[in-house]
Formats: C-alpha cells, sequence, structure tokens
C-alpha cells in the first residue's frame, strides 16, 4: 500500500507503470470533503488491483486546515489512465459524479462492475454499507480502519463524518483498505452471479445498463423542480391541515366531554384521595373499580359510565398519587 503526495515519488512512477500494464480490472474510490458532488473537493482517490493498491493524495488536513500535495494536473495523469479499464467501484455512481465535476474526468462508460448492485442481485437483504457487508461476509477485521479513522478524526477537532480531517496516512490507508474490500466483494459477489447463470442479467441486459446508461445520468442531470410552486403549496397543505384538524376536534368534542371530563366525580373523589395500592399496572381497573364501586352510595356514578372512566381514572391516580 502506497499513499503518494509527491509527483517525484517512486510510487507515482510505478502505479503510472502498473495502470498502463498490469491487468484490466482495477477498484475506484475517492475521499471528499462532503457530499456536494457539484461543489465539494476530492481530497484524494485511491486504485487496488486486489493485492496492490495506492492512495493519491491531492489535500490533506495540516494545522487546522486542507494543503495541497499532488496538483490537480499529475492528479489528471492517473485519472485518465483509469479509461478504458474495467472499474470496480461501490455505491460508484457518486465517484463517478463527483469526479467529473471536480476533475472533468468522465468514468461512467468504464464502469464495469457496481459492487452493490452485484450484492443487491444475489442478495437483496441488508446491509449494504461497504464496511458491513465486509463485516457480514469476511468478520470484524474489516472495520479496524474505520475506527482508526474515526479516532483520528475526533483528534483533529472534527465529527465523525468530517472525513478530510483524518491524518494523512490514516486518511490513505482506509482508502487503499476500501479499494481492497471493493475489490473483494466484487468479486465475490460476481463469483455468485456466475453460480446463478445470472451473468447476463446483470453485465448486458438489465442492470449494469441501466446504472450506467439511465440511473446515474439521471442523477448527474437532476430533476427540475418550481421552487416557488412548491413554496406555495406548502402553504395550501398548512391551511388544509388546520381546517381539517378543526374539523376532527369538532367531530370528536362530545365524545371526549362525555369520557374525559367528569369533573363532579374529580371533585367528590380527587386523584390524591384514591389510594396507591389500587394502581398496580396490571390491574388499574379491577382495583379502581372495586374502590368506586364501594362508593356508589355517595354519588359515584356505577354501571357502564363507571366502566368507562375506570381505566382513565387508573391513570391519573397513577400520575398524582
Amino acid at each position: 500500500m502506497s499513499v503518494i503526495t509527491d509527483s517525484n515519488h517512486k510510487e507515482y512512477k510505478r502505479a503510472i507503470q502498473m495502470l498502463n500494464g498490469e491487468g484490466s480490472e482495477w477498484a475506484y474510490d475517492i475521499e471528499t470533503n462532503g457530499l456536494d458532488v457539484k461543489n465539494g473537493v476530492i481530497i484524494g482517490f485511491g486504485v487496488s488491483a486486489g493485492l496492490k493498491g495506492f492512495y493519491f493524495c491531492h489535500q490533506y488536513w495540516k494545522d487546522g486546515k486542507l494543503v495541497e500535495a499532488l496538483s490537480k494536473d499529475e492528479c489528471l495523469v492517473i485519472l485518465k489512465l483509469l479509461k478504458n479499464k474495467k472499474l470496480i467501484m461501490w455505491n460508484g455512481s457518486f465517484d463517478i459524479r463527483f469526479t467529473l465535476n471536480y476533475f472533468g474526468v468522465n468514468l461512467i462508460n468504464d464502469l464495469h462492475i457496481e459492487g452493490m448492485l452485484a450484492k443487491h442481485t444475489v442478495d437483496e437483504e441488508r446491509p449494504f454499507a461497504l464496511k458491513d457487508v465486509g463485516v457480514k461476509i469476511y468478520g470484524e477485521q474489516e472495520r479496524k480502519e474505520q475506527l482508526d479513522l474515526f479516532e483520528s478524526i475526533k483528534k483533529n477537532g472534527g465529527a465523525k463524518h468530517d472525513y478530510y480531517r483524518a491524518d494523512l496516512h490514516i486518511m490513505g490507508n482506509y482508502c487503499i483498505k476500501d479499494c481492497h474490500l471493493t475489490f473483494r466483494l466484487a468479486k465475490y459477489y460476481e463469483g455468485k452471479i456466475k453460480e446463478q447463470k445470472l451473468e447476463n442479467f446483470f453485465f448486458k441486459d438489465e442492470v449494469m445498463p441501466l446504472y450506467k446508461e439511465v440511473t446515474i445520468p439521471m442523477e448527474m442531470l437532476g430533476i427540475p423542480i418550481n421552487v416557488k410552486n412548491l413554496e406555495l403549496l406548502q402553504v395550501d397543505i398548512t391551511k388544509d391541515i388546520a381546517k381539517l384538524e378543526k374539523q376532527i376536534q369538532t367531530l370528536i368534542s362530545p365524545l371526549l366531554k362525555e369520557v374525559f371530563e367528569p369533573w363532579y366525580l374529580w371533585k367528590t373523589y380527587p386523584p390524591r384521595s384514591i389510594p396507591l395500592q389500587i394502581c398496580g399496572p396490571a390491574t388499574t381497573s379491577h382495583r379502581l373499580w372495586g374502590f368506586l364501586s364501594s362508593r356508589e352510595g355517595s354519588g359515584v356514578p356505577g354501571g357502564l359510565y363507571l366502566q368507562r372512566i375506570s381505566t382513565r381514572w387508573g391513570i391519573l391516580a397513577s400520575q398524582y398519587s
């Protein structure tokens, strides 16, 4: 694993040689300063061919701010070599859209396997997050780099989602391990797809073509909305809700008055006068029934009405005793 911050580093040159010659399948993952794919910053990206991995650091956290390591042009040298490769990603739409908006490199046609969709094709049950799936398949050790990352972020005064605040080498190691895991999981689920004879369904007929030709382009373009009209609709909906609430209150008011406002009973037997021992959680109604029935001669109503209010009085007695 190599964390690269300088284009003169031997590992930068080695990465170029490998991308030029060795293997066509590479996992790709980015690290960013947030989730805004249109305006955010890619602080670095990783690639892995399964065993060997590289992290190309564009920016890293130092002395309370992001500082530049590899320039955009130096990053572009690597990214352009990913064109015409068979790329493997996990939630690739995010990485592809962010890469296009920040670096101007469109990798959509180079996406070969979307790992999350490969998993979903043969296993529709949760989880779907990369680390969670890794733990499910390979064990808890797959979470170690994430825990190290969170500790580094905390040490540097960031919130849990502020990945860009992690120390350089912890960030780089985390990204490379994510690339390794993405590669391994994708190949694992590709094997399951082949076992179930779903290769054409996944690669040619439905899953990947729809993802690359429909889903990601739609997410790139977005959906035009009329914000002003939505705001007006919100006002109208609020008015309608208030009107309906008023109608509901009017309809249920007689029932509430009959059942929940026995003021004469309140005056005769205020909650504090009902012994606490009659208010056990399992037998409140029965105990209260006996208590009130024994006092029917004192003006306490009995029969059906007493049944209606017994549970309610049990609750009141518990609250006020």
